[in-house]
């Protein structure tokens, strides 16, 4: 049973992670329209529980390499598995636009972005129409992810 202070450091990682999350998605849909904006929600209990699951697997993976700190690459693509998993992002009706059908995806990537420095008007159109497709549609290989956005952020100029 981990210790009080183990306890109390976990949540503390899980507040900064929530922060980085809720503040990435008011940024995101900042420049939408009234109407886009008013279509979609951050739900903070889902939020709450995707970090806690992060963290809970990422800490499983580094005992089980015997690792003291994930890469910043795997660190995103873990966030990125966990915001698809749960889908924090809720619609609050129908008809909506691409930007609202998409936000979940949208914030994985923006998130993942964020991490690791990787300046968005630096990455080719087409890629982000990829990476988009890929987080709604196919299972998410979090190696791959991370080799992924490993290479992403040496083609963008990003600092490692």
């Amino acid at each position: 049973m981990p210790s009080v202070a183990a306890e109390e450091e976990l949540r503390q990682r899980e507040i900064l992670r929530e922060t980085l999350i809720y503040k990435t998605f008011h940024a995101m849909v900042e420049n939408w329209s009234d109407e886009d904006r008013g279509n979609c929600e951050m739900n903070r209990q889902i939020l709450h529980e995707l970090c806690n699951s992060y963290f809970l697997d990422i800490d499983r993976k580094k005992r089980f390499h015997g690792i003291e700190y994930a890469d910043a690459h795997k660190r995103a693509a873990y966030t990125v598995k966990w915001i698809m998993r749960f889908r924090p992002i809720q619609t609050k009706g129908e008809n909506v636009s691409n930007n609202v059908l998409l936000a979940n995806e949208q914030l994985a990537m923006l998130v993942a972005f964020k991490k690791l420095s990787i300046p968005i008007e630096r990455v080719e159109e087409c890629i982000i129409e990829h990476l988009l497709y890929m987080l709604r549609f196919r299972n998410i290989d979090t190696n791959a992810l991370a080799m992924s956005f490993y290479l992403l952020q040496k083609d963008t100029g990003a600092p490692t």
